[in-house]
């Protein structure tokens, strides 16, 4: 029961971080807009892009709304899939 009641509580907090994350996100997104996405896609080196990383990490005090905030705004890339047919 103990186990149970463990999952419960951690699936719990994983909904809230993820409701959470996307409050953050849509906050920053209609304040900043252009801005904000040009902060985090324009970085030229590994270096820069880490800098910028960690000083948002320090800003919004969570990584892991960092890394979701800049996952969500990368461009998509179309990727073809091929299937081998025998």
């Amino acid at each position: 029961m103990m186990i149970v009641t463990f999952l419960i509580c951690i699936a719990g907090a994983t909904m809230l971080l993820l409701f959470a994350v996307r409050m953050v996100r849509s906050g920053i997104e209609r304040s900043y807009g252009t801005s904000f996405q040009r902060v985090l896609t324009g970085q030229r080196s590994h270096t820069q892009a880490s800098l910028v990383g960690v000083a948002l990490a320090i800003v919004l005090q969570s990584s892991a709304a960092v890394a979701l905030l800049a996952m969500g705004s990368r461009p998509v890339r179309k990727v073809r899939v091929i299937v081998d047919r025998c």
